[in-house]
């Protein structure tokens, strides 16, 4: 993720066995920034609007492991613009450890409930 400039100022992580050893894959390089977190753990959509909104400005990017569906939900209502093709496939698919990275421009974490943004990548276990 780093060598693509993927480079979250936080992470909030889901307490579960799976997210940790998804994390794992991270080999380390963002130990410092993780929170681990119940509220993340099967979270529904409005949950992980909340637990995004409840962030200080001070961080300027976040990154979410935790489940499906409400990471597939969040993504597909926050990422609105971007390549037509990719937020069809995210439409349709979001399979186990998949990346998304949505610009949400300048916001704040508070403003998340009505924000929408361009999706910049996605990618899936089969195209990492």
């Amino acid at each position: 993720m780093a060598a693509q400039g993927i480079k979250p100022q936080k992470i909030l992580c889901s307490t579960s066995t799976r997210t940790r050893q998804t994390l794992k894959y991270l080999n380390g390089e963002f130990a410092e920034i993780v929170e681990f977190s119940d509220a993340v753990y099967n979270a529904s959509e409005n949950q992980h609007l909340q637990n995004i909104a409840a962030q200080s400005d001070e961080t300027a990017s976040l990154m979410i492991i935790a489940h499906n569906p409400g990471l597939h939900q969040i993504a597909t209502r926050l990422a609105r613009e971007g390549d037509h093709a990719l937020l069809r496939q995210m439409a349709v698919e979001f399979p186990t450890c998949s990346l998304v990275v949505i610009d949400l421009g300048d916001m704040h974490w508070s403003e998340i409930f009505t924000a929408h943004g361009k999706l910049k990548v996605f990618a899936t276990p089969r195209t990492i």
